[in-house]
């Protein structure tokens, strides 16, 4: 369960400027790289681990039917596919 609004990118870099020696624009630039970089290492196949706060990796899920044939209609060989980015603890 959450509580309130989610804390904005912005939020974090003060939290850590606060907690360390890093400057802010640092902090910033690296809290703005980490979503290419995920996107990337997760292109390669790879799930990221950051020890202590979560690990990124890719669920995917599909129907499985027996003969193409019973397969809905209305759904494309790649539409049946789901995937999905999470992080856990």
């Amino acid at each position: 369960m959450t509580q309130g609004q989610p804390v904005s990118t912005k939020e974090l870099c003060e939290y850590i400027v606060d907690s360390t020696t890093a400057s802010a624009a640092g902090v910033m630039a690296v809290l703005l790289s980490l979503p290419k970089i995920i996107t990337l290492r997760m292109k390669d196949g790879r799930s990221i681990k950051q020890e202590g706060i979560c690990t990124f990796r890719y669920k995917v899920s599909a129907a499985m039917v027996d003969k193409e044939v019973d397969a809905p209609l209305s759904k494309t060989r790649s539409e049946t596919h789901k995937v999905s980015l999470f992080a856990y603890m």
